[in-house]
């Protein structure tokens, strides 16, 4: 009966120090991150950024997300270089052209593969000089 008191002890200060650890969490007391983001369409692709916003899960990481709609991806980039919005979040394949004329801004990600050109497409083979697998050799 008593080792089954220290497991469960045990299992209670484990959990503690985990739930504490965690390093993308906010500290105590700490303010949220602003942030205003903006899409420019509105689409059942973008469920997860809604639900995201809906449900909370940005301000339990410490960022107090504002959405902002703006119609059109030139707009959107206008905005993201005027320092209006600090995120846009979109089609790349739409942004592209307007990043293309100089607008200081970086595709993060797309669900796209077919955005880029083969040759700026990140190799899928594996190096012959190490045995270093790229990332992309598992598409």
């Amino acid at each position: 009966m008593m080792t089954l008191a220290i497991c469960a002890i045990h299992l209670v200060l484990l959990c503690a120090v985990t739930a504490s650890a965690n390093p993308y969490l906010p500290k105590a007391g700490e303010r949220p991150t602003m942030l205003r983001v903006a899409t420019s369409a509105v689409t059942g692709g973008f469920v997860h950024f809604y639900a995201g916003l809906d449900y909370g899960i940005f301000e339990k990481y410490g960022l107090k997300c504002e959405h902002i709609y703006i119609r059109g991806s030139s707009p959107t980039l206008s905005a993201l270089a005027g320092d209006q919005i600090q995120f846009t979040y979109g089609a790349a394949d739409g942004s592209l052209p307007g990043l293309a004329t100089g607008v200081d801004a970086k595709v993060v990600a797309s669900a796209k593969r077919s955005i880029l050109p083969a040759k700026a497409a990140p190799s899928l083979e594996e190096s012959p000089k190490s045995s270093t697998t790229t990332a992309s050799s598992i598409i």
